[in-house]
């Protein structure tokens, strides 16, 4: 497409969800019913989230759930498009067209092999970081981190996916931060050892967010 045709295409799928979004406003009930599309973090969706759409999709049967994991910019982009109805992410940063909802505060963790020689977070210069895609909080609280303490990095690889990454990490291959709700199943069968960071790097809150124009049918009232 050409650049015109790039920014129709963008308006185009605002229009198309918007004609949708009526559609279902008109079809509204009062019942719980139609399609819920959900995005997350993949630490998330891996820890929280089946507790929570187990009891969901039991109370509300009717209600189609998709969810799509994703890092965080991606996500907030998303719900922005209206590509989702709503999202779980991490950190502070404010969108003037979103709702936040506090959902849960956690507790980030450095994670390294067992048979790693790392015996503190302040002996991590030199080591490869493993990080997902940029645009991830967890990855910018740890080049933040690197930044501020001087810790030079050996190098960075990347992975865009959460268990890959992870299987590295139990392998050797390299560190990295994330929720000690994540890194809990690890550390426990001992396959990884988890450092804790100072209080200025170690805590990140989680919120769904959601567009402040949403229609709210039942089935995201109920969601939310």
């Amino acid at each position: 497409l050409t650049p015109k045709g790039e920014e129709l295409l963008q308006y185009s799928h605002r229009i198309l969800s918007l004609v949708s979004e009526a559609e279902s406003a008109m079809e509204e009930d009062g019942t719980s019913k139609g399609h819920l599309q959900i995005g997350s973090l993949s630490s998330i969706a891996e820890t929280h989230l089946p507790h929570l759409l187990a009891n969901y999709h039991k109370g509300n049967p009717e209600v189609a759930l998709s969810v799509t994991t994703g890092i965080t910019d991606e996500l907030i982009s998303k719900v922005l498009d209206r590509e989702l109805d709503g999202a779980f992410i991490a950190g502070d940063a404010r969108h003037p067209d979103l709702v936040y909802r506090n959902f849960k505060h956690e507790t980030l963790l450095l994670a390294a092999a067992q048979s790693s020689p790392i015996t503190s977070w302040q002996d991590i210069s030199d080591s490869t970081l493993l990080v997902l895609p940029i645009g991830c909080y967890y990855r910018a609280t740890l080049e933040f981190l690197l930044r501020t303490e001087k810790l030079l990095p050996h190098e960075t690889i990347t992975f865009s996916s959460l268990g890959a990454l992870l299987a590295n990490v139990c392998a050797g291959l390299g560190i990295c931060l994330f929720p000690e709700s994540v890194l809990k199943k690890y550390s426990d069968s001992q396959y990884i050892k988890t450092f804790a960071l100072p209080d200025n790097y170690s805590c990140v809150k989680t919120s769904f967010v959601y567009r402040k124009d949403l229609f709210q049918s039942k089935a995201i009232q109920n969601f939310i």
